[in-house]
């Protein structure tokens, strides 16, 4: 182990104070204090250092007050305020661990005020209310997949792969389990994707029945050695 290196967190999946299921995004505030988007759980946590203490937990399944649907990340603001993305398409802003201050933003969609299975979220500083999806520049490799959470098929999208007119760049596409065991591997090219103008590239993921719900990581390579990956939810 290297020098330096602190774990905390049961090894065994669970719901219990200082257990996790699919933690997810990780933010710390002025003071220090690390907030988890615990995934499974549908909730947000708080604890004041790496030995847990402090343990404080809000959320629970749903989609009403202080209940989320599989909390996807968590953001703090410069002004000690807390955001959070879930897959109920929208942003949560509260004071504080109590909930007070709760207020959301956005529904399903691709329009203005509008989210589809947002994943990341970060606010800008010095404070604006501002609140805004990470994406990648669009000069550079991006990929999507919708749905996102899905349970029996999802579309990879690969852009920016090569311009509209140009073959494609060979581009090779693997999806990871939380071991980092690949679950799926494929090459991907002219003659196997779908075109589309724009060097996108498009094809769909059907789950082996073997594959268990959870957590994965698509993760696409071109052959001059651009790399992008996109973390996704399936659920039988």
């Amino acid at each position: 182990i290297s020098p330096g290196w602190i774990s905390y967190g049961d090894t065994i999946s669970g719901s219990d104070t200082g257990q996790f299921n699919g933690a997810g995004g990780v933010a710390i505030d002025s003071l220090g204090r690390i907030y988890i988007a615990d995934f499974w759980n549908s909730r947000i946590v708080r604890i004041d250092d790496m030995t847990g203490a402090g343990w404080t937990e809000l959320g629970s399944f749903g989609t009403g007050e202080f209940e989320f649907w599989y909390v996807q990340d968590v953001a703090i603001g410069p002004d000690g305020k807390i955001y959070i993305v879930d897959g109920n398409n929208r942003i949560v802003r509260m004071d504080d661990m109590t909930g007070a201050g709760w207020t959301t933003f956005g529904e399903y969609g691709f329009g203005e005020g509008e989210f589809a299975y947002p994943l990341y979220i970060w606010v800008t500083s010095p404070p604006t209310d501002k609140i805004t999806e990470k994406r990648n520049l669009p000069n550079k490799m991006d990929i999507s997949v919708y749905p996102n959470p899905f349970n029996s098929s999802c579309r990879i999208t690969i852009d920016n792969v090569g311009a509209y007119g140009i073959r494609p760049l060979k581009t090779t596409v693997a999806i990871y389990n939380l071991r980092g065991n690949a679950v799926y591997t494929r090459n991907v090219g002219a003659k196997n994707f779908s075109p589309l103008p724009n060097g996108i590239r498009t094809f769909i993921w059907t789950p082996d029945k073997s594959i268990p719900s959870g957590v994965y990581l698509v993760m696409a390579k071109t052959a001059d050695g651009q790399k992008i990956a996109k973390r996704i939810v399936y659920i039988k």
